[in-house]
């Protein structure tokens, strides 16, 4: 009775780790029965896992509309990871077997984050990967919000001699300004508030490459999930610590406080 007990107890638990597993990691469809070639279902809250292998180039498909932006690779000097020049297209290939990194790739309105591994010789690997893109997805920030609305101009940046960029589209008189900026790198924000749901990061005009976007907890770094529209970065989610980073250059956002005479300290950068 009790071997039976134990038995159901650890099937259980299995079960259970299967499940979390299924969860936390996208399963692709396969293509015309091929499993080289396969297709994601796009879901900005989960992590994709691409399978390679050595002396083979494995293509990631742009979803329809998307360009490449920014690729950020964890282990650059054990991948070849090339875009196309149309930005449609990326080619990874790794240069060993059984090794593993992450990728980012920032597109014109989306977010994708992705674990790239490498396999062996007679194991499975995808040649091919696209995305699905459910219509609920599309993201477009101030679609219905007129250009040049005076109500979107903030008393703060107006004394700057600058406006809040109408394309956020959200209610002024909800913003938070209380973040300190520290940095100089090129990709320092001019401009960082919440409405108490998601952060907005003004990026300065004509950036070349997005940096990453992490979330400080403790000694770690985590990555955030965030979308990218014209020169604002929305972030999904409230941050007390944001650090944006491109390879070594880090710039470091923080969450302050109300100001003595009660407003909001400006966040701009100084």
């Amino acid at each position: 009775m009790k071997i039976q007990s134990l038995t159901s107890t650890v099937i259980a638990l299995l079960l259970a780790l299967a499940s979390l597993s299924a969860r936390s990691e996208m399963v692709p469809t396969p293509l015309t029965g091929d499993t080289r070639l396969v297709t994601f279902e796009y879901d900005p809250e989960n992590t994709y896992l691409v399978l390679s292998r050595p002396k083979a180039h494995t293509h990631i498909m742009m979803p329809e509309g998307e360009l490449l932006e920014s690729v950020m690779a964890g282990d650059t000097a054990s991948w070849e990871i090339t875009p196309s020049k149309n930005l449609k297209h990326l080619f990874i290939k790794p240069k060993y077997e059984d090794i593993e990194t992450t990728l980012t790739l920032l597109t014109t309105n989306k977010t994708f984050q992705v674990v790239i591994r490498s396999t062996g010789e007679g194991r499975k690997w995808y040649q091919q990967v696209a995305w699905e893109v459910p219509k609920g997805f599309v993201f477009d920030i101030g679609a219905n919000i007129p250009k040049n609305n005076p109500q979107l101009e903030n008393t703060q940046r107006l004394q700057a001699g600058e406006k809040i960029d109408t394309a956020v589209g959200i209610d002024p008189t909800k913003l938070n300004y209380a973040y300190t900026v520290t940095g100089s790198e090129s990709f320092k924000p001019t401009q960082v508030f919440d409405d108490g749901q998601k952060v907005w990061l003004q990026m300065p005009k004509g950036l070349v490459e997005m940096p990453a976007v992490f979330a400080k907890e403790g000694r770690d770094l985590v990555l955030v999930n965030y979308l990218v529209k014209n020169d604002f970065i929305q972030i999904q989610q409230l941050v007390e610590r944001i650090v944006l980073k491109i390879d070594s250059k880090e710039v470091v956002i923080d969450k302050g406080e109300k100001s003595f005479w009660g407003g909001r300290s400006k966040s701009w950068a100084e």
